[in-house]
């Protein structure tokens, strides 16, 4: 009677070390040998970058920049190409404001602010909506 019982826990014991035996090195499989050859690094900058001679003289052009006023979803347009954006040459911060719970163990800060129709739209860790002035922060 108590080998009715052990029987299939010593059956499934058999078969996981055999299934173990697989992976074990010393069991027939050698290491294959190194290709031959010199190992060339990928990543290390043997040689500096320079300019095509071709491109030498040539003129860049670039389209009109273009005055964005919406920012209707996160890295702009659905495409993320934003082209040629016009903006001030001294960038400086307008303002700054806090806009609610941040990251903690239970809730994640993931959504990034949207701007429409001169307002900047935010949602919090806890997905509290604010909408901000986009000139004033107000």
């Amino acid at each position: 009677m108590i080998f009715f019982f052990i029987r299939p826990f010593i059956i499934f014991a058999g078969i996981l070390l055999v299934s173990g035996c697989g992976s074990l090195p010393f069991l027939g499989t050698t290491e294959k040998p190194p290709l031959s050859g010199k190992r060339i690094s990928i990543l290390a900058q043997e040689q500096t970058l320079q300019a095509d001679s071709i491109t030498t003289g040539k003129k860049i052009l670039l389209p009109a920049p273009t005055s964005n006023n919406e920012w209707p979803q996160a890295g702009g347009y659905a495409n993320h190409a934003m082209h040629h954006i016009k903006i001030s040459p001294n960038i400086k911060e307008s303002w700054s404001i806090d806009i609610g719970s941040g990251t903690n163990d239970t809730d994640w800060l993931i959504a990034q602010p949207i701007m429409a129709d001169g307002r900047v739209y935010t949602m919090d860790a806890e997905t509290v909506i604010a909408a901000f002035n986009a000139i004033s922060g107000d």
